[in-house]
């Protein structure tokens, strides 16, 4: 009898625990592929992290490694193969892996990150996430982001033509769309990640730049550089995402999962558009007192960036549509959402 009721204790108990959320502490590891100063790192990824690690009291920690433990090009599969347990990627790093991204990489389509960025949130939330791009390179997205619209930036002449980048040669992202763009624009491109930009344009080896303004104080640009034309809406923009091992997720308990998931999305996306609108403030007075001379894009430049782009964006478009998405219809949805944004914003 004694032994029986024993058992059903123990029982109980064993239940009781089962049901509780766990106590062991996890430690998470963040690979990060920019220095521990830059606001990606700072001022985005870290809060996030003491969001998580407060909200969870202490049962999940963060810990950003001294440095990134392999390339930009392979810290999707270093995540995946459980190398870091978080990380960033631009998904234009991974060439030929993600479609639908690139979506909030065309131009003209907002003038802050912050709208940008949780604009794109929400329609990935809405179109993309049930697509399952981020599942089949078998990592976990928590959060889509972008980085502020992007312009151009040249060294010896002022931009007000698309004749004007004759003879000029122009240093773009190794993204997939400013792929696009240069060969859409007819321009003479050097494609090359943007540490290399200050050595590019230093010893001449380009003449110009397309950039969002952080990137320009970033490297250091704003002495080498002397003007600037602006494009409303931006040239183009670059899809990040923060990524996470799928299996370390699913260690935590459901409740701490939850934790995690309601600091990522929106949350991070709102975090990280505003992270960079500030840096991009800081740097357009940076350039003003080193003298760069900025012009807005006249109209009939704008027109033809727009006829020149307007294929690339139909040919995506038409690609999307054998994953089960309305191209058309996303991209009028997304250029809404960001004008709603921008207008809240503005009460």
């Amino acid at each position: 009898m004694h032994k029986t009721l024993f058992r059903v204790s123990l029982a109980a108990v064993w239940l009781i625990a089962a049901s509780e959320p766990a106590t062991s502490q996890e430690t998470f590891t963040i690979s990060s592929v920019v220095p521990p100063t830059h606001h990606i790192s700072s001022r985005m990824i870290m809060p996030w992290a003491k969001q998580i690690e407060s909200g969870t009291e202490g049962r999940v920690k963060f810990r950003l490694l001294p440095k990134a433990v392999t390339g930009p090009r392979q810290q999707l599969d270093a995540v995946r193969d459980g190398l870091a347990d978080v990380s960033f990627v631009a998904h234009g790093w991974t060439a030929g892996r993600f479609v639908l991204t690139q979506a909030a990489e065309f131009p003209f389509l907002g003038d802050n990150a912050m709208a940008t960025a949780l604009a794109y949130q929400r329609i990935h939330d809405r179109h993309f996430a049930k697509v399952g791009e981020h599942k089949r390179q078998g990592i976990m997205g928590l959060s889509v982001w972008t980085h502020g619209p992007a312009h151009i930036y040249t060294a010896r002449k002022a931009i007000n033509r698309l004749e004007d980048f004759q003879g000029l040669k122009i240093r773009v992202s190794p993204s997939t769309w400013a792929n696009k763009l240069a060969r859409a624009l007819q321009i003479s491109a050097v494609i090359q990640p943007a540490p290399q930009s200050y050595e590019l344009l230093s010893s001449g080896v380009v003449d110009g730049i397309f950039f969002p303004h952080d990137g320009i104080c970033l490297y250091r640009l704003e002495t080498l550089l002397k003007h600037n034309t602006l494009v409303p809406g931006g040239l183009y923009n670059i899809s990040f995402a923060l990524i996470m091992n799928p299996d370390k997720f699913r260690l935590l308990s459901s409740h701490d999962q939850k934790i995690v998931l309601a600091a990522s999305g929106e949350t991070f996306a709102r975090r990280s558009g505003q992270s960079w609108d500030v840096a991009d403030a800081k740097c357009v007075g940076k350039m003003t007192a080193a003298g760069v001379r900025m012009q807005t894009a006249s109209a009939d430049l704008l027109a033809r960036i727009k006829q020149a782009t307007r294929q690339a964006e139909q040919d995506w478009i038409d690609q999307v549509k054998s994953m089960g998405v309305d191209g058309a219809a996303v991209m009028r949805e997304l250029r809404a959402e960001v004008k709603k944004i921008e207008a809240e914003s503005k009460k």
